[in-house]
């Protein structure tokens, strides 16, 4: 492990988006071979949140890690995540429109809250990932630190849930926490649970949603837990002047719209936080060259390093509508969905947990990130 630098891994959520980092992250065994992880620090939010706890489960054998992963995401299903069945599907439904007709009063205490029901991602993060594993790679010293943030619904709270040697203290900043917990199941599905679409998740006494909601500082936990340095792996692709804006065909539909509200979750904020520590590093640099002293003790640079897609990753994919089971496909048709017009296709990538839309995004990720080979070999290189 390094000895110098802390390194920091931020993986950022996305839903089966996040297969771009797996493909990322395959590249990055290959380019910095070694048999303890490279990063001390992991956090994961949302759908990284999987990869997070997958990684730090084996932060002991970085290629076994990396491979099974990429193992794990190559091979999944839409029946490995949420249910497809017609008899899921219609009961879900039926609650909602029941409620909905009834003014809330159904007669039950169950809340429509979800769209589809996500136990079987339950099961499999159970079977794939050994939980108690985290703790051990810690007190071994494989891995300094390890979080997973999450959305606390009824307080207005984005809680980093975190394990960690025992120097790294929890923290409490304006409208987010770091709370010290041993990682289980719960942790990752409450972080993924995507808004309408999947269960909100009790952990104790709280219900907690997807960790991308409200988290407006995804570089915050790392440098809680002690980075000196951060390799970010996002899933949004700055689009250039050059490129051309694609054609709007008439008024967007809820899938369509859904879409973007995903883009916003997902997309904006880790950019958004990069151009702060960018801005704040310049201006550390800016006073010591000049001489003058920083305010606070602790105020450093943090390198930072963004692996990104080269394509915008809708542009990369197929028409995905019909990967859908029938009754899913007739509920998506229902938001506006439409392979003939491309209406919805980012709100279905973002739930597209199958060999047609994840096979595309591990390549791109791959070859992204073996193109920038000495340029990440640079940035890991201790001075």
């Amino acid at each position: 492990m390094n000895a110098k630098l802390r390194t920091g891994l931020v993986l950022t959520g996305g839903g089966a988006r996040v297969a771009y980092q797996v493909g990322v992250l395959k590249a990055l065994q290959e380019i910095l071979p070694s048999e303890v992880i490279p990063f001390d620090v992991i956090c994961g939010t949302s759908a990284g949140g999987i990869n997070a706890a997958y990684l730090s489960a084996k932060a002991d054998n970085w290629k076994a890690g990396a491979q099974g992963l990429y193992q794990l995401w190559q091979n999944i299903e839409l029946k490995n995540v949420y249910k497809t069945s017609s008899k899921s599907l219609t009961a879900i439904a039926f609650a909602w429109v029941v409620r909905t007709l009834m003014g809330g009063k159904s007669g039950t205490r169950e809340i429509a809250n979800y769209l589809l029901d996500t136990k079987p991602l339950g099961h499999m993060l159970s079977q794939e990932i050994d939980f108690l594993a985290i703790r051990k790679q810690i007190d071994k010293k494989a891995l300094h630190a390890i979080s997973i943030t999450a959305l606390e619904y009824f307080n207005d709270l984005t809680v980093s849930f975190f394990d960690a040697t025992e120097e790294v203290e929890g923290w409490e900043r304006a409208g987010r926490i770091g709370l010290r917990s041993l990682l289980q199941v719960e942790h990752i599905l409450a972080s993924a649970a995507i808004p309408v679409f999947f269960s909100p998740v009790r952990i104790d006494k709280q219900y907690y949603g997807d960790g991308c909601v409200r988290q407006m500082t995804p570089l915050s936990p790392a440098i809680h837990m002690g980075a000196d340095r951060l390799l970010c792996i996002g899933i949004r692709h700055d689009r250039t002047s050059l490129e051309p804006a694609p054609a709007i065909p008439k008024a967007p539909s809820i899938a369509q719209i859904t879409g973007e509200l995903f883009n916003s979750l997902f997309l904006d904020p880790l950019h958004a936080d990069m151009e702060r520590l960018k801005r704040i590093n310049d201006s550390i640099a800016r006073y010591q060259a000049a001489g003058l002293p920083t305010t606070g003790d602790n105020l450093k640079q943090i390198p930072v390093l963004n692996l990104m897609p080269s394509k915008n990753l809708s542009d990369i994919l197929p028409s995905l509508v019909q990967g859908f089971p029938r009754y899913l496909r007739y509920l998506l048709h229902g938001l506006g969905a439409s392979d003939r017009d491309g209406q919805g296709q980012t709100m279905i990538s973002y739930l597209a947990f199958f060999k047609e839309c994840i096979h595309p995004l591990l390549d791109l990720g791959y070859q992204d990130t073996i193109r920038r080979k000495d340029e990440i070999v640079a940035f890991m290189r201790d001075e």
